[in-house]
């Protein structure tokens, strides 16, 4: 327990005074003068339409009709401040009627495109096959389908974690050239030999890993066996951040003093 450090504020929304480094999109003080606030989600609400923001520029919809909104209700268990974060999705009008700026365009293609790195999608699922193994078969759609909640015309709509969907290489420009190579390897059940279990556990390099404790995507049960039958390894176990953590330099940084203080990193800082 004493190496879990306390969770940290929610992603969606950056406050101060907590576990979040990025710039603070509001600052408050309580009555104690107190600027710290963790913003947890709460609730949320699906509407048709989408409420005008009063004196703020803003999108809007002729009628309620052409656009459903999302509401997340986030709330600091401490104060009991509430924050309301509102999302609204136009199905039926051409982005560019909404006169979206040029910047904010090319951020959304980048963050949720695949022209910068179509193999990332193309060999996701592929990583989990090993020597002789069941086909992939498109193994997180399959799973995904078992579940009524999980479908796209279920409501409340229900989010969960990145996978590799067929789907993708069908509306995606970027992966549509290697949707056929993918349907076939779906259907492999021959690989090459990628984890050696062996060679895994003679491993003589010091290696250092951040398990994150509350990972969505892989179990930190999982994560520690894993590391248990690879030699000379070390863990840092925090739920201090979440899956993509080592993008936020801290993390790095904290491997790094951990093996520079266990003498792992002298012979090549010698060298």
């Amino acid at each position: 327990p004493d190496q879990i450090a306390s969770a940290c504020a929610a992603i969606e929304f950056s406050t101060s005074g907590v576990a979040d480094f990025r710039e603070p999109c509001m600052q408050v003080k309580d009555k104690l003068g107190m600027t710290a606030c963790e913003i947890y989600y709460k609730d949320y609400k699906i509407y048709k339409g989408k409420n005008r923001l009063k004196g703020l520029p803003a999108t809007f919809a002729n009628t309620d009709d052409e656009v459903t909104s999302l509401d997340l209700v986030c709330e600091d268990p401490h104060t009991g401040l509430e924050i309301i974060l509102q999302y609204s999705v136009f199905e039926k009008t051409d982005p560019l009627k909404l006169s979206l700026s040029d910047g904010f365009v090319d951020n959304i293609i980048s963050r949720t495109g695949s022209a910068s790195n179509p193999l990332y999608w193309t060999l996701q699922e592929f990583i989990y096959c090993n020597e002789e193994c069941e086909p992939a078969n498109w193994a997180a759609a399959r799973e995904i389908s078992k579940y009524d909640k999980l479908s796209e015309k279920a409501r409340p709509i229900m989010f969960f974690g990145e996978a590799a969907l067929p789907e993708m290489f069908e509306q995606d420009p970027a992966l549509r050239p290697f949707h056929a190579a993918v349907d076939i390897l779906m259907q492999e059940s021959r690989w090459g030999k990628i984890y050696d279990a062996a060679s895994l556990a003679s491993n003589e390099v010091p290696l250092q890993a951040a398990v994150y404790f509350d990972d969505l995507y892989v179990d930190s049960a999982l994560q520690l066996d894993t590391l248990s039958r690879t030699g000379n390894s070390y863990a840092w176990v925090t739920n201090e951040y979440e899956h993509d953590g080592v993008h936020n330099g801290r993390v790095f940084e904290h491997l790094y003093e951990e093996m520079l203080n266990r003498g792992d990193l002298r012979e090549a800082l010698s060298s």
